[in-house]
């Protein structure tokens, strides 16, 4: 997993209680001496604990996906 990487909480995740689950942010900040090191941004959302605004996760409870490119025939309704 990388900063950039769009991720979505697994259901299964019970850090922050479970409000994140099944949504969808991307990966900002990353420090691997922390208990929970991948901090997540999710748009319209900022955790005012941390300096970074980001919500913090354990690897196991994100799953990183790749963006698709919209296809051609979409690309051209938006034209």
């Amino acid at each position: 997993m990388n900063v950039g990487d769009m991720v979505i909480v697994r259901n299964s995740c019970r850090t922050h209680c479970g409000k994140w689950n099944a949504m969808t942010g991307w990966v900002a900040y990353i420090d691997i001496t922390l208990t929970h090191p991948i901090g997540v941004r999710f748009e319209g959302a900022k955790n005012e604990n941390t300096g970074s605004g980001c919500f913090y996760f354990k690897e196991g409870d994100l799953l990183a996906f790749e963006v698709q490119p919209p296809k051609k025939e979409d690309a051209a309704m938006f034209k």
